[in-house]
């Protein structure tokens, strides 16, 4: 509940999400919201795919590190809610 409240006014005030630049801003939305997120994981992995979708976009190598960062600073968090959910972000590392 307090992720929406928080990720809700920052989604509606990014740019078009339809331009590398808009998911990027949205990526930065997220990551901004991960910091007091319940479940961080969760908006995390809205940050890597804003990313993700930024580089699909116009294939800027910038927004797949940044992409990568995610996935870094998910690894670094430890709040995993089992190994599989681990073992997921360190095969979206190794693909990113």
């Amino acid at each position: 509940m307090l992720t929406t409240i928080v990720v809700l006014p920052l989604l509606l005030a990014s740019p078009d999400p339809s331009t590398a630049e808009g998911f990027a801003a949205e990526g930065e939305a997220y990551l901004q919201a991960a910091e007091t997120a319940e479940r961080p994981l969760d908006v995390l992995l809205n940050a890597h795919t804003s990313f993700d979708s930024a580089y699909l976009a116009n294939k800027d190598a910038t927004y797949l590190c940044r992409a990568l960062d995610v996935t870094g600073r998910a690894l670094r968090s430890g709040a995993f809610a089992d190994e599989q959910e681990q073992k997921f972000w360190e095969e979206t590392r190794s693909e990113d």
